[in-house]
């Protein structure tokens, strides 16, 4: 009988190193995110873009499991460049959350950040291009509680270097979009 137990044992414990080492681990992910990034006019001749940055959580015990998910509540991820360094700052005074179901959330708390000077590095057939700019790359948390279609109002102004302020008023519409997956650890890492 006890020769039976540890043969079983040693059967499961070649077993489960074989379905490590082939496998990876189970790889889960569920995803409740928002269609990805947006152009976004905020004032003329300024290159800036959006997103909604979803809450992201991970668990992973090598070769056994793995869990990645995404979901609400969103923050609106805002990048900026500019080329012509013309703007110091960006405040965000309100950020309306228009959702399909007609629901509204309003945020108003001021978000007041400044633009850091930066250099963008692109090659070309004559060598690396290095254009220098200022530029903005940061997160706005907690803006989209619900994972519905939605619209998002954005309004503030922009300070130009020398002082002056330039008002905006910015909408982009984004859809709720959600998938769950399973497969191994191996796919995942070769992009499958």
């Amino acid at each position: 009988m006890q020769r039976k137990k540890g043969l079983i044992l040693a059967i499961v414990a070649v077993g489960s190193i074989a379905y490590a080492l082939l496998t990876g681990g189970l790889a889960c992910q569920s995803r409740a995110d928002f269609g990805g990034q947006r152009d976004i006019r905020l004032v003329g001749g300024l290159k800036s873009d959006v997103w909604l940055q979803p809450d992201v959580s991970k668990v992973s015990i090598p070769f056994l499991g793995h869990y990645y998910g995404a979901d609400v509540p969103c923050g609106l991820r805002l990048q900026i460049w500019d080329a012509t360094k013309t703007y110091a700052s960006i405040s965000i005074t309100e950020i309306v959350v228009a959702y399909a179901d007609a629901e509204t959330e309003r945020h108003v708390q001021p978000w007041i950040r400044q633009l850091q000077p930066y250099t963008q590095h692109n090659s070309s057939s004559s060598g690396i291009i290095k254009t220098e700019m200022m530029m903005l790359s940061d997160t706005v948390p907690g803006v989209v509680t619900r994972h519905k279609d939605t619209r998002v109002t954005v309004t503030g102004k922009l300070v130009m270097m020398s002082g002056e302020e330039v008002e905006f008023s910015a909408s982009e519409s984004f859809d709720a979009e959600s998938d769950f997956d399973v497969t191994t650890f191996w796919e995942v890492l070769a992009g499958v």
